[in-house]
């Protein structure tokens, strides 16, 4: 306890004197008021920068970052050439060649001939395919083209550039010969855009005696344009109609919407008109056509004794011409009717033979 108590008392004088000592200092060193030297003012003081404050946690809350922006997805690049593998609907067929030139003539020329016309878009593409089929000795043609451009925008303006030929030279008119023409247009709902158009030409001594016509359908998906016609005698919108819609679901590469799969090569698609007499397509009316030029059946040439024939047979048949391609044939023993529609899918003239389309009770 008494340690304790001499130690304060130490602390204490030592206190005194420090405080006696700091008085005595500014008295000594104090400026005189009535100096100059003491009016002027004193700078202040520029604080060190290692005695500012620190920045601690609690004054200054670090930025949490947030989630990492999402980068928008990037459009896929047009293709602009036909892919490996992807294959016109009767490319690789019989009697079907193929052409990859890339200034071949798009068929569908109404403003043209029937080698096809060029457009002002055609200096756009990039990749093109036609493959045809021409039977020798008649009139009888079938082609399917495949044109690819740079972007969509292009490949629109090919399809604006069909629709504007049809409506310059499409409407009816009489040609040199007297035959009337003129092109029947409407829009086909496949893939982005289609059109499906009829070249019809009658002709005759008297208007309506005979006809044959162009049936053409195109389609675009994406920066790519398919075109597929028939020429001949008959109605083929339904014959190109398919192939336009087979050839919509092939063509998924030229889309935005990348394919579920690569396409495989597909084996030619059967979409050609089918006939009742004689039974087949294309091919067998061919066949036909070369055995009666060689002298064989020449009825075939005679659409009554044709349509009698394909029915009850010439002998019991009474038959009477209703329509255009018309024929009523009745069976001499019951009195049976049927209509009974013919066409010449070759040629119109030199013997070309006429077949059977559709054979209806009457």
């Amino acid at each position: 306890m008494a340690f304790h108590t001499r130690t304060a008392a130490v602390a204490g004088g030592l206190v005194t004197i420090a405080a006696v000592i700091a008085v005595a200092a500014a008295a000594t060193f104090a400026p005189d008021p009535t100096s100059r030297a003491a009016a002027a003012p004193t700078p202040a003081a520029v604080p060190d920068q290692d005695s500012s404050p620190a920045i601690t946690p609690e004054t200054h809350k670090p930025v949490t970052p947030g989630p990492a922006p999402t980068p928008s997805p990037r459009r896929p690049h047009a293709v602009t050439t036909i892919p490996d593998g992807l294959a016109l609907p009767h490319e690789g067929g019989r009697q079907w060649r193929r052409d990859d030139g890339l200034r071949a003539l798009w068929w569908l020329g109404p403003c043209g001939d029937r080698e096809g016309q060029r457009y002002q878009t055609d200096r756009l593409r990039t990749d093109m395919r036609t493959v045809d089929s021409i039977l020798p000795g008649s009139e009888y043609a079938a082609v399917e083209q495949l044109g690819v451009y740079p972007d969509r925008r292009a490949a629109r303006a090919a399809m604006t550039a069909f629709r504007s030929a049809l409506r310059q030279c499409g409407s009816r008119h009489t040609l040199s010969d007297g035959a009337e023409t003129w092109w029947d247009t409407a829009r086909l709902r496949l893939a982005d855009d289609g059109l499906l158009t009829v070249h019809r030409v009658v002709a005759g001594p008297v208007v309506g005696e005979d006809s044959y016509a162009f049936a053409f359908a195109a389609v675009r998906r994406g920066n790519a344009v398919y075109l597929t016609g028939t020429i001949g005698q008959g109605d083929y919108r339904g014959q190109v109609r398919e192939n336009a819609a087979a050839m919509a679901q092939r063509m998924c590469a030229f889309d935005r919407t990348p394919c579920r799969e690569r396409p495989a090569r597909q084996a030619p698609a059967d979409t050609e008109q089918r006939f009742i007499c004689p039974q087949g397509g294309i091919e067998a009316v061919a066949e036909l056509q070369r055995a009666v030029d060689e002298g064989h059946q020449p009825w075939r040439a005679n659409p009554a004794d044709v349509a009698a024939a394909c029915t009850f047979g010439v002998p019991n048949s009474i038959v009477e011409r209703v329509g255009q391609h018309t024929y009523r044939v009745t069976q001499r023993a019951t009195g049976e009717e049927v209509l009974v529609e013919v066409t010449q899918p070759l040629r119109r003239k030199d013997g070309g033979i006429w077949v059977v389309t559709n054979v209806t009770p009457n």
